[in-house]
């Protein structure tokens, strides 16, 4: 529906040479200024292909609920599943998340589906490395536990690694237990893992918390380590000891007493002298729908100038914290609010679903004399120094100044093309959906190619005509 932001689950990577996107079956490299193919991924997203060939039965002879399912599948895959959707690469390598079988088929809907679900072997997938050169395969850890088990077999990994040096710091879930695990890059031999909390079991199976595709943030020497349950915690990976947690949902407390801390009275924590929990043991954990529009659509934490943004789906605010101890700077209720867009000249800059607003860094106050007045946007925006180019349902990407909010430039796409999650790639823009990867010309490409053609003849009428445009598009 018009009303309801339709932001794509798959974020592309770029490189030097390459475009890495994700698609709904696998993975593919293309070349960033030509389009051509240069590799795809070997595996293969074998629920796809198991749901696309699934007849009816018995009890369904037409096979409309093998197709609804199949709808849902890709609804969730394509719109809703950062887990599968997202990707990191340290220059050699790309990983990313395969075999995601426990989940992608179950509408979260469904409450026969989800007593089903529940009732099925604990979820796993796999961290999968690939040769960014060449798309082969260096290693793969995880999956189920079988005969042949790989390492960290039975985990679920919440998201794709942080590259560090030589080292992978990914968040894992195994049975009802969320840890740091730390991996070797070249090999995704098991270095050393620390335990961040313990998960109810409504949790540990519900959907809506599988595909949060989450990752650890680094910064002056501290790992600030989202967990999926609403709880956050800060890491000393050169110790490997925790340093405080913070919680901004009310849960019970069972979602949290394996922090290898003291528990509290009515449901709180302390860790190193600071309380960590809710409003107590009776209050109820928020457990959204996998497809829910009304909750926040990031959920990696953005540290910058020893503070901590946060926006996690577990909860309905946008919260700053110090990076150093965890104690709050200062929270904001969400609204209408989706993702965070940058930080920015010393300013939060949210998007919303029919605005664009700044809060300073340092106090949340409003940082811009008035809100930006947009549209419905249909993908994440991408910055470029101090501009920022947002895309919207309108068919059309906007341009603005991060330092007040004045829109620079209005860029309506040809017919046919709705811009995605956008990304910079030198002075191009690439935009993906779950239907194409678009590449966008910059405007100094388009100057320089506008003066070369004016400069060999300044009569050049197609070059007097896009001069014409790229000014009006300018204002």
């Amino acid at each position: 529906r018009s009303e309801i932001p339709m932001i794509p689950a798959m974020v592309p990577l770029v490189t030097d040479r390459q475009v890495i996107v994700r698609t709904l079956e696998r993975a593919v490299s293309i070349d960033r200024r030509s389009g051509e193919l240069l590799w795809h991924s070997a595996i293969e997203d074998a629920a796809l292909q198991r749901l696309a060939a699934a007849p009816g039965d018995e009890s369904d002879p037409s096979g409309s609920r093998a197709a609804a399912r199949f709808y849902e599948f890709l609804r969730q895959r394509g719109w809703a599943d950062l887990t599968a959707g997202t990707m990191s690469t340290d220059g050699e390598l790309v990983y990313c998340l395969e075999e995601l079988e426990s989940i992608e088929s179950l509408d979260a809907a469904d409450d026969v589906s989800r007593q089903r679900f529940q009732g099925a072997t604990v979820p796993t997938n796999k961290l999968v490395a690939m040769r960014l050169a060449s798309g082969k395969i260096a290693w793969e850890v995880g999956g189920p536990v079988a005969l042949h088990a790989l390492f960290e077999s039975g985990s679920y990994f919440l998201g794709p690694p942080l590259p560090l040096g030589d080292e992978l710091y990914c968040l894992v879930e195994n049975g009802a237990e969320i840890r740091l695990v730390v991996l070797e890059a070249r090999t995704g031999a098991r270095r050393w893992a620390l335990s961040l909390t313990r998960t109810r079991r409504d949790l540990h199976w519900t959907p809506a918390l599988k595909a949060v595709g989450i990752s650890p943030a680094w910064a002056d020497g501290i790992l600030i380590c989202p967990t999926s349950d609403g709880t956050v915690v800060a890491v000393d990976p050169a110790r490997r000891q925790l340093l405080w947690g913070f919680r901004y949902a009310p849960s019970a407390p069972s979602a949290v007493d394996g922090l290898r801390a003291f528990m509290r009275p009515r449901g709180r924590i302390l860790v190193r002298g600071r309380i960590l929990g809710g409003r107590g043991a009776d209050a109820d954990f928020p457990v959204p729908s996998i497809n829910d529009p009304d909750r926040w659509v990031d959920f990696v934490p953005i540290v910058v100038e020893g503070k901590v943004v946060l926006t996690l789906r577990a909860s309905n605010d946008l919260v700053c914290l110090d990076l150093v101890d965890g104690t709050l700077a200062w929270s904001k209720p969400r609204e209408s609010g989706l993702y965070v867009a940058a930080v920015s000249e010393g300013s939060v800059v949210v998007v919303s679903r029919d605005r664009v607003e700044a809060w300073r860094l340092s106090d949340g106050a409003p940082a811009w004399k008035e809100p930006l007045d947009v549209s419905l946007p249909s993908g994440r925006g991408c910055g470029s120094g101090r501009l920022y180019h947002l895309p919207l349902q309108t068919r059309e990407v906007v341009t603005f100044d991060l330092r007040d909010g004045r829109i620079l430039a209005r860029s309506k796409l040809p017919a046919g093309i709705r811009p995605g999650n956008l990304i910079a790639a030198g002075d191009a823009v690439i935009s993906q959906t779950p239907e194409a990867v678009v590449a966008f010309r910059g405007l100094a490409e388009l100057q320089r190619e506008i003066d070369d053609r004016l400069f060999r003849a300044p009569g050049d009428p197609a070059a007097l005509a896009m001069r014409g445009e790229l000014r009006l598009h300018l204002g």
